[in-house]
């Protein structure tokens, strides 16, 4: 499909706008340069291309001008069905049109394109700088792989690496071979954890009655514990609430002697104080803004009195504005009017020479020609050359076209009439498209091959052997079973090593567990000794206190002593005792742990074992003795192959016979139109059938080259009668241009013309120049007599002499204004600094009696400041609110009985209590929170529904997880095989024009591309020139955009193969390029000029002179002019 023209009716910021790519001549690119300044609508346009194809969107951005119902489209375009006219408008309905408006069904332009969609003809036929970026990344991601790179190219997928790079991690991430976190391996992980849950929640009646006797022990302990720590608990916070009297007793009296000196001071608030702070802080303020107000007043005073004025010039400001504006045209003209002057004089003695040389007499302007008639004398006595010179080139051409048609007709005499052989030239060209006989050949030669590929592959089958017939009747396994066999294999050997390391980790816990269940605990102190200890402490420290002797002292140290060694000794035993209940316990599941692993152990081996034998089994049956999966796995691959080579031996065979029956058509063919017998064979008649079209041919070129030069010689007669009458057309404009001047009086052939031109335009020249000097010093002494009048007028008015310098006077007119407004400021200021001083006075005679006020409600008798008396006055307030609080508190608390010291005394002791019994409570809740987690775990809950619950949903999470990934792993083995397949068959041709082109747009710095083995896949090497290889990840970033243009160019190339092409837009994809480089680039967008029609969109002008260099016959469009 070709686009002839393109109309931009109402669409983005075009209107009625058409842009026309004509077809090329023959053997010419089909190029289009399209220039335009950024914003002028080169996006716009190919926007509009792909909504006149597809429809324009419901929502589009080009809308800004033409409101959505009013946007129009249209083209005119060129295809295999013929030239369709159609339009583009957007509205609920049928939106393509013909050229009357008719509506068009979307069929048309889908037959127009092919099938071809939105997506994929911008992906697949359109490229600009950012396709040409993403390109460059995915040969990053894509790790250099051909069939990846090429695939890409030829699709326009420039994101393809990093997708397939994304969908490979995503699979990894669900399964990889010895990953730690995959999803897979975290769910088994959890599977086996709650496995071991549900086998710790195993036990049997009798241990659960004794787990309930053990909770009830435990609670009862629990309780009696708890009741002995609140007890002590009382005991200590009643001790304390004592002790805490006794400071606030001596509080108050101190705070009583404290407010003896103010107690009878009026009560005062911190609003009062803060009320005096702020009458004081702005009477200070108010104070310094009256004294240096003041000092204002006096300065602007002194500054009145210093004025000078100037009365008498005043009144003379416009007068001397008005001979200021003339006094620099009075300078100018005295500088400039003697040599104005003198030049006048000049220009006037060269006109009267001009007037002798020319031979005129008279007034010089009478002469003068006008520039414009000037021009177009001279222009004419130009084009009378050019004529004369078209007139004999005329008359040659005539003469030689006679010749050429005499030689001509001299050696080919009169051809004859050329015979009717339009039926044999059809049926030969058919044949020569079809060469029956070389496909044929070919398939003998291609039935060859086949045979051979079919024996190696049979005898890569060995140990099997037999026929090929019997190789495609072959029982074997479905892929789905060798697929379950494989999946089976992996599962058992997991399992199997699995539990065999869990059977192993069992009887390691068990040994440990006999160990620590053997060790000898210890013997620990009864309560009873406990408390016998500590009440010999509590008693030897009374006797300390009482006494406080060195013996008591002793004594109370070795007490103190025995007592901690029985707590810890209690304690101990305590945790020993739990310790060994646990380990117990502990060795009793551990016990049936080991058996639960060997009885799953010996299971996993059976399963392993049976899986073996049926393999063996399915390898006996196809004579594969001793095959494991792996070799069954790869003889059926070779069976496939086995099985691909028969079905191609057998089409090659019924190629070879549609080949015979096509050349035995085709000679019965040339027999019936040569009237020939067809028993002659296919090489005779097919050699007489070329001779008589070669001969028919070469009748008609003769008639055919007659007829050109008969047809160039009217040709060049008719030209000869143009020039003539364009010649004659000349004189009559000569005569009516030269009418009325010197020149109408020369003959059109004079050799003075020229002169005699030169002459009159000279003389008009100095015409011109004399009249505006005299016209310049006319105006230059108005001036000057205009400013003198004016000064004399303003010097007699001020008394002052004629020779007074002017620029003085400006600058005393300037003091006396400057002086005017420096005193009507300064009366100003006056006015504003002495009504702000009355307010200011004012407002400190306020705050003074305010002050005054305030002090007379507190008794203040002027003794001290102020403020000091109302900080006494607030501070007695306090000092009467905390005496009323600490009255009111000990009311509600009387004093103790006790002394200081036995308060004391008792406080540790109590403390002492209450710590061992808050010991003994914690480790009593210990034992029963232990006592209930054991008998819940038994059962005594849904624990094990939640673990079961929790087990089906991971394992149906698992399932649909596995199903997803499968299908997704699948289909992308499927696509890398696609890219595979797509790699062979394109390798070649698609990567020798590749290779070509990024040798020209690397400039020569590489020599090419070649693809190299890596593993299962091939990968993309570029070549140096200086020698070496370089991998395709390797290249830099701009080298990487060159290397992707030049795949994408095969890319093009290819599918112009395969299908008609579309018009290719690329979008200033050289905006990093350099000339030489946009030079090559050119050369290969002209290449692919000669498949279909490129259209390239740029804003850089030098890139249309380099296209049209680099691409001969090119057409430039420039977007600012549509």
């Amino acid at each position: 499909m070709r686009l002839d023209r393109l109309d931009l009716t109402r669409y983005g910021r075009f209107t009625d706008a058409h842009l026309d790519f004509p077809s090329p001549t023959s053997g010419a690119p089909d190029l289009h340069v399209i220039f335009g300044p950024n914003e002028a609508g080169k996006s716009t346009l190919f926007s509009a291309w792909l909504d006149l194809l597809y429809g324009i969107p419901v929502r589009t951005r080009y809308d800004f001008l033409h409101a959505g119902p009013t946007m129009q489209i249209g083209a005119k375009l060129t295809h295999s069905g013929g030239v369709l006219e159609a339009v583009r408008v957007k509205r609920n309905g049928p939106t393509l049109q013909d050229a009357s408006g008719q509506a068009l069904p979307e069929a048309v332009m889908q037959a127009a394109l092919a099938g071809l969609g939105r997506e994929g003809y911008a992906a697949m036929f359109s490229l600009d700088d950012d396709t040409l970026e993403q390109g460059g990344d995915s040969i990053l991601a894509s790790r250099g792989d051909l069939g990846e790179m090429l695939f890409a190219a030829s699709a326009g997928l420039a994101g393809l690496g990093p997708q397939l790079e994304a969908v490979r991690k995503e699979l990894d991430a669900f399964h990889k071979p010895r990953a730690r976190n995959s999803t897979l391996k975290v769910t088994k992980d959890r599977l086996y954890e709650l496995d071991r849950q549900r086998r710790e929640l195993d036990i049997t009646a009798s241990a659960a009655q004794k787990l309930q006797r053990d909770l009830t022990a435990a609670e009862k302990a629990w309780a009696s514990a708890r009741q002995t720590e609140n007890e002590c608990d009382v005991a200590v916070k009643a001790n304390a609430a004592a002790l805490a009297v006794l400071p606030q007793q001596a509080k108050l009296a101190r705070l009583k002697a404290e407010i003896e000196p103010v107690v009878d001071l009026p009560e005062a608030t911190e609003a009062d104080v803060r009320t005096l702070q702020e009458i004081e802080m702005e009477l200070q303020g108010l104070k310094g803004q009256i004294a240096t107000r003041a000092e204002t007043l006096a300065e602007l005073d002194r500054r009145k009195n210093n004025v000078v004025r100037d009365a008498a010039i005043l009144p003379l400001a416009d007068q001397i504005s008005e001979a200021t504006g003339l006094h620099p045209l009075h300078l100018a003209a005295l500088a400039d009017l003697p040599r104005r002057r003198d030049k006048l004089g000049e220009v006037m003695a060269d006109l009267a020479r001009q007037m002798q040389v020319l031979g005129l007499a008279g007034a010089s302007a009478h002469y003068c020609i006008a520039p414009a008639p000037m021009a177009h004398l001279r222009a004419l006595a130009t084009k009378r050359n050019v004529v004369l010179q078209a007139l004999g080139r005329a008359q040659d051409e005539v003469f030689k076209a006679k010749s050429r048609l005499a030689t001509t007709r001299e050696r080919l005499g009169d051809p004859a009439p050329a015979a009717d052989l339009q039926s044999l030239a059809h049926l030969v060209a058919r044949l020569r498209q079809t060469d029956p006989e070389v496909q044929k050949t070919r398939a003998e030669q291609d039935l060859v091959l086949r045979n051979s590929e079919l024996s190696n592959a049979m005898i890569a089958l060995a140990p099997w052997s037999g026929a090929p017939q019997e190789l495609v009747k072959l029982k074997v396994p479905a892929p789905w079973q060798i697929s379950a066999w494989e999946a089976a294999d992996q599962t058992t050997n997991r399992t199997l090593r699995d539990a065999r390391e869990a059977l192993d980790r069992r009887k390691g816990d068990l040994a440990t567990a006999q160990q620590c269940a053997s060790a000898d605990v210890g013997v620990a102190p009864s309560l009873t000794e406990a408390i016998d200890a500590r009440q010999h402490r509590e008693a030897a420290w009374a006797a300390h206190l009482a006494r406080l002797a060195p013996d008591t002292a002793a004594t109370f140290e070795t007490a103190l002593r025995h007592d901690d060694r029985i707590t810890l000794h209690l304690a101990e035993a305590t945790a020993a005792a739990k310790l060994g209940a646990e380990r117990a316990s502990a060795l009793a599941q551990i016990t049936d742990e080991v058996a639960r692993s060997t009885a799953e152990f010996q299971r996993r081996q059976s399963e392993r074992q049976a899986l073996e034998q049926a393999v063996a089994e399915c390898a006996t049956e196809l004579g594969l003795d001793g095959a494991g999966i792996a070799d069954l796995k790869a003889w059926l691959a070779l069976r496939e192959k086995a099985l691909i080579a028969i079905s191609t031996r057998d089409q090659a065979q019924e190629t070879l016979s549609r080949a015979d029956a096509s050349l035995d058509a085709a000679t019965g063919h040339l027999a019936e139109a040569l009237s020939l017998a067809r028993e002659r064979g296919f090489p005779p008649l097919w050699s007489e059938a070329l001779a008589r079209v070669d001969t028919a041919s070469q009748q008609q070129e003769a008639a055919r080259q007659l007829s050109e030069l008969t047809a160039e010689l009217s040709e060049r007669t008719a030209d000869l009668t143009t020039t003539k009458l364009a010649l004659e057309n000349w004189r009559e404009d000569w005569v009516a241009a030269s009418k009325g001047t010197p020149v109408a009086e020369v003959a059109e052939d004079d050799m003075g013309l020229a002169a005699l031109l030169d002459g009159l335009d000279n003389l008009s020249r100095l015409e011109i120049e004399r009249a505006e000097l005299a016209d310049r010093v006319a105006k230059m002494e108005s001036n000057s007599r205009s400013f003198l009048d004016a000064s004399g007028v303003i010097f007699a008015a001020l008394s002052l002499p004629a020779t007074t310098a002017w620029a003085s006077l400006g600058d005393r007119l300037t003091a006396a204004h400057q002086a005017e407004r420096d005193y009507a400021q300064i009366l100003a200021n006056l006015a504003r600094e002495l009504e702000a001083q009355d307010i200011s006075q004012a407002k400190r005679d306020a705050l003074a009696a305010k002050r005054t006020d305030l002090g007379g409600r507190f008794e203040w008798t002027g003794e001290g400041s102020l403020s000091d008396h109302l900080a006494a006055c607030l501070r007695a307030n306090r000092l009467r609110r905390d005496i009323a609080e600490l009255e009111a508190d000990l009311a509600r608390h009387p004093a103790p009985l006790e002394d200081a010291s036995l308060l004391e005394a008792n406080a540790t002791r109590l403390q002492d209590a209450l710590t061992l019994a808050r010991a003994d409570s914690e480790a009593r809740l210990a034992e029963l929170t232990e006592a209930r987690r054991l008998l819940q775990a038994v059962g005594g809950d849904d624990a094990v529904a939640r673990i079961v619950s929790e087990r089906a949903n991971l394992l149906n999470e698992l399932a649909d997880q596995t199903r997803a990934h499968l299908a997704q792993r699948f289909g992308l083995m499927a696509f890398e095989q696609g890219l595979r397949r797509y790699r062979d068959s394109h390798r070649s041709g698609m990567l020798a024009r590749a290779s070509d082109a990024f040798r020209q747009l690397s400039g020569g710095a590489y020599t090419g591309l070649a693809a190299q083995p890596d593993g299962t896949s091939e990968v993309l090497v570029a070549l140096p020139a200086e020698g070496g290889s370089k991998l395709a990840t390797d290249l830099s970033k701009g080298t990487r955009f060159q290397l992707y243009l030049a795949l994408r160019i095969a890319g093009y190339h290819e599918l112009a193969k395969s299908r008609p092409p579309v018009p290719f837009i690329a979008d200033d994809i050289m905006e990093t390029f350099d000339d030489v480089r946009a030079e090559q680039a050119f050369g290969l967008l002209g290449d692919m000029a000669h498949k279909g029609q490129v259209i390239y969109l740029t804003h850089h002008q030098h890139l249309c002179d380099i296209a049209v260099a680099a691409c001969p016959g090119t057409r430039l469009v420039d977007l600012s002019r549509v």
